[in-house]
């Protein structure tokens, strides 16, 4: 499916060098905010709003990931609890220390 066109017409273009790590930085940036690189550019080029949410740090990218592991294992063993009645300690053991870490160096 095609995408669809908009409704302003672009037809001037504005090259920008980079170095590598600037141009990972912008990459970085808009992809946070989950624009497209050009989206991004523009809007902090022509000074507008980005209707984003607000920019996560990489390490709670990091931590959210993570949790969300973390919380994956939690429901597997919880399932493996109601259809077996069984379910390893220690496993359960393992994730909630890796729970507890988590929370700490989030503290």
């Amino acid at each position: 499916m095609a995408r669809p066109k908009s409704a302003t017409h672009r037809n001037r273009q504005l090259n920008v060098a980079l170095t590598a790590t600037e141009f990972e930085r912008v990459r970085e940036a808009a992809q946070m905010l989950g624009m497209t690189l050009v989206a991004y550019a523009r809007a902090r080029l022509l000074d507008e709003a980005m209707d984003a949410a607000a920019p996560m740090a990489a390490m709670d990218r990091l931590a959210l990931n993570q949790l969300k592991r973390i919380g994956n294992n939690l429901n597997q063993m919880t399932r493996q609890l109601n259809a077996l009645g069984v379910a390893s300690l220690n496993e359960i053991d393992l994730t909630l220390r890796d729970v507890r870490e988590l929370l700490r160096r989030m503290a």
